[in-house]
């Protein structure tokens, strides 16, 4: 690497981190940052577009100052489910789950700190693996400590992409307080094709490759070789958007949500989509983005698999994947054949890819509430179960 790719690497977090330097950051003492209330004007927005339900919004405060968007639907008397979303979303990804699950629990939707709507305090550029989950996790648990009487119980944890990761590492780290586990597409479960398993695992990630992905990453290898370099300098998608401005970011994201949900959102909600994940790119200053290159291999391989530490997880498990899912759903099925008795289940959603509750929330939300004996096992032709 010459240094003036190095240079022009500087500059480019350098800029990213002035833009959004002038942002404000609270209104005033007690309240969330203005960004987050702006942020949230737009989760509203997509949230009514699909929830006829009841709901609230709270921004729940740390004791360290910080707030995490929190919105709450379903009865206070019913079995409490909470859900996080994964990298670069927020809890709006859920507007069309809310009505179907608040049927069955008191559901609360929180977004990971640094994400979403949450505050998006400094975040270290080279943590470790264990500060970056720490990072997450820890600020978690003093959520649901400020919640109350409400999460003083055992509840049921749903995670989604990289939220299924933090979700099974939290599960980790504070298994008094699950009563189940559901990884929804979860990262970072197998090892990176090239990474050695390690001693006395295995699990795996043997079954990491096969010849789609081997197509796929022929076809595509020099955007993946791009795609890596940025990773690897911790240009994030956030940054990108930041620095392609208004114009083009609302372009960037709208192109996505197009092309991603076609098959599955009215144009309507495709266009607040792409409004949502701008707004949550641009808006406040770096933070849980960098989450990515220090928890996360290019590839999505997680750093340290949870593969290796699967013994720790003492808690009932219910993966869930889309049959379109570019997430592996044998990484799953290899741990299910080490760790009979903590893994529960292992469900497929037809008609669906990666964000299996947005594109077919019916067969979601019937794998789901199944798993959780919430409802009776349907005997319908589609979603499938191993």
């Amino acid at each position: 690497m010459t240094n003036d790719t190095f240079t022009a690497t500087s500059w480019l977090l350098k800029l990213q981190n002035w833009l959004a330097s002038w942002k404000p950051r609270k209104t005033s003492l007690g309240q969330p940052p203005t960004y987050c209330q702006q942020i949230a004007e737009t989760e509203t927005k997509l949230l009514k577009m699909f929830v006829e339900q009841h709901w609230e919004r709270r921004f729940v405060q740390l004791p360290n100052g910080e707030f995490m968007n929190t919105v709450i639907a379903g009865d206070p008397n019913k079995p409490c489910v909470v859900l996080t979303p994964g990298y670069c979303s927020g809890i709006g990804v859920f507007a069309r789950n809310l009505d179907a699950l608040s049927q069955h629990f008191r559901v609360y939707c929180v977004d990971w700190l640094g994400c979403g709507a949450s505050s998006k305090p400094k975040f270290p550029l080279k943590a470790t693996v264990e500060e970056a989950e720490s990072f997450f996790v820890d600020s978690l648990e003093l959520w649901r400590q400020q919640m109350g009487d409400s999460l003083s119980k055992p509840f049921i944890l749903v995670g989604h992409s990289l939220g299924g990761y933090l979700s099974a590492v939290y599960a980790i780290k504070y298994p008094e307080n699950i009563e189940q586990l559901v990884l929804v597409s979860p990262v970072g479960i197998p090892h990176a094709p090239e990474q050695p398993l390690s001693q006395g695992s295995n699990t795996a990630s043997r079954l990491n490759e096969d010849d789609r992905v081997l197509r796929y990453r022929k076809k595509y290898r020099h955007w993946i070789a791009l795609f890596t370099w940025f990773w690897t300098h911790n240009i994030t998608p956030h940054s990108v958007l930041r620095v392609t401005g208004p114009y083009f970011g609302h372009w960037l994201t709208l192109t996505y949500a197009h092309r991603r949900f076609q098959h599955c959102l009215p144009e309507a909600a495709r266009i607040q989509i792409a409004e949502y994940v701008y707004e949550m790119c641009v808006r406040g200053t770096p933070s849980g983005e960098y989450a990515l290159n220090a928890i996360l291999l290019p590839g999505a391989w997680a750093k340290e698999p949870l593969c290796d530490r699967w013994d720790k997880v003492r808690v009932p498990t219910t993966f869930v994947y889309g049959e379109q899912d570019w997430m592996d759903y044998r990484a799953a099925l290899a741990l299910k054949q080490e760790y009979k008795s903590f893994i529960k289940d292992i469900r497929r959603v037809p008609l669906a890819g990666h964000y299996l509750f947005l594109e077919n929330p019916q067969d979601f939300h019937q794998q789901l509430l199944e798993s959780l004996d919430c409802i009776k096992p349907s005997h319908e032709e589609g979603a499938s179960t191993t």
